[in-house]
């Protein structure tokens, strides 16, 4: 699950207290890694312009492992190589 900073979490309660429905939804968004990605962020493309964060299959890979990790409680190190580097195993 997705943690959201103290302030966004005050923002979104004040937001959508009134609005329950919304609120499931939001919470459906945050328990789902590749649908918060794809909902709530964006990029510029090579074109330079904003579209939706749409992770391919290596990230959602490496996104999963990641997830994985932290679940079972494994501390949490990282490096990043270009797409073109990335292999991971079947």
């Amino acid at each position: 699950m997705i943690a959201l900073a103290k302030e966004h979490r005050r923002r979104i309660k004040r937001k959508l207290q009134q609005r329950p429905d919304k609120l499931a939804e939001l919470k459906a968004i945050l328990l789902d890694f590749e649908q918060f990605c794809y909902r709530m962020l964006k990029i510029k493309d090579k074109s330079g312009a904003m579209v939706r964060l749409i992770l391919n299959e290596a990230q959602r890979r490496y996104a999963a492992k990641v997830i994985e990790d932290l679940e079972a409680g494994s501390p949490f190190g990282s490096s990043f190589l270009k797409p073109g580097k990335w292999d991971f195993p079947p």
